[in-house]
């Protein structure tokens, strides 16, 4: 019979036991529940530097860095051309292409009766030099003839006024022969300095009259790339700037340059604003006529590469605190099975679409709240949603 008691006796101790144990275990498992329902979830965003927008290409024009027209003064037919030796060995006349000295023989117009005038003018001058003699002979003989009472005061005067009237004539003819010399040279179509020949409009006997245009020189020791942009653009160009510019017909990616000159105005029927960029083209692989393509944007300039971009977060992820009205995002922090977020203060940049630069108070990497983040407290625990 001992055994039988006893047995019921142990029973009866374990049974208290379960008793008195499992309301306690139940209330470790609600807590447990408890605290896994209470962590939020959330979505996250990894800190990332912002994108670079997309650059916008425009067609420039490859100009002469100088272009000069040079245009006779003179009248007449045209009775000699710089003459070249071409790629068959035989003479040319000079063209397009070809390079010029300052102070080059270009054309020359027929000289026969501009010669003839020189002639006519230093005829009059030697006329007049010879007039002017005679009224110096003349004043010295009244002047002595005066002073031994011989002449009249009014005859000397009239022999004094005849030098000086022969004398004007001296200066008007010297005057006329130079004109004469000066319009003789001006028969000669000179380089005013060194260049290449970009046109050439002219033949021998053709006629020109003043102004009529012979030839095109300009400098290629530089070349202007030359486009418009509109005004929405017009802020990101600055004077200085050193932008790339790729030419595909000079087989070279880029040719770098900078900006010269921006158009104070907008040009009235295209409402764009001409930009300038002057490139150096020392060994004249840019030539003008070349199109050239010119990117305006985050990789316009030559050094946009080296320049660090900022870190940005979607405007999702931004709060700001009801008290000192700062700026803040909710990082998440800790490990996968205790995940708390986290209040950090941060500095905002420029919006960029959907998102927006933080420029302190972030690291690269970081996972920061971008749903929810309003709801969350700092420090409370939270679950990320995949």
């Amino acid at each position: 019979m001992r055994t039988p008691l006893a047995l019921l006796a142990v029973f009866g101790v374990t049974t208290l036991v379960s008793a008195c144990s499992a309301p306690h275990l139940s209330a470790v498992a609600s807590a447990k529940a408890a605290e896994s329902k209470a962590a939020r979830p959330v979505r996250t965003h990894t800190v990332t530097e912002a994108a670079g927008q997309a650059a916008i290409r425009y067609s420039a024009s490859i100009e002469a860095f100088e272009q000069v027209p040079l245009a006779f003064k003179a009248n007449g037919y045209i009775t000699e051309v710089m003459r070249r030796r071409g790629a068959d060995g035989r003479a040319r006349a000079a063209q397009a292409g070809d390079i010029v000295a300052r102070g080059a023989l270009l054309a020359r117009v027929h000289e026969a009766d501009y010669k003839e005038r020189v002639n006519q003018g230093r005829a009059k001058l030697a006329e007049a030099e010879a007039s002017v003699t005679k009224a110096r002979l003349d004043l010295d003989r009244a002047q002595a003839l005066f002073t031994s009472e011989s002449l009249t005061k009014p005859e000397l005067d009239g022999a004094r006024a005849n030098f000086d009237a022969a004398s004007a004539r001296v200066a008007a003819a010297r005057a006329e022969s130079e004109l004469a010399t000066s319009a003789l040279r001006d028969c000669a179509l000179v380089s005013p300095a060194s260049g290449i020949i970009l046109e050439r409009r002219i033949e021998v006997g053709s006629l020109a009259s003043a102004g009529t245009v012979g030839f095109v020189i300009g400098d290629l020791s530089a070349v202007k790339a030359r486009f418009g942009i509109p005004d929405s653009k017009i802020q990101a160009v600055r004077l200085g700037d050193a932008i790339g510019v790729m030419v595909e017909a000079a087989g070279v990616a880029s040719f770098e340059g900078r900006v010269t000159a921006i158009a104070p105005t907008a040009d009235a029927k295209s409402r764009v604003f001409d930009i300038e960029i002057t490139i150096p083209n020392a060994d004249g692989r840019l030539r003008p006529g070349m199109i050239g393509t010119v990117a305006i944007g985050e990789s316009a300039t030559v050094n946009a590469s080296a320049q660090k971009r900022p870190l940005a977060v979607p405007l999702t992820a931004i709060v700001r605190s009801q008290t000192d009205g700062q700026f803040a995002v909710l990082t998440v922090e800790g490990q996968k099975d205790a995940t708390i977020a986290k209040r950090r203060s941060v500095e905002l940049g420029e919006v960029m679409g959907n998102a927006i630069a933080v420029t302190k108070g972030l690291d690269a990497g970081q996972r920061v709240v971008i749903s929810g983040a309003n709801l969350l407290v700092d420090g409370e625990s939270v679950r990320i949603l995949e």
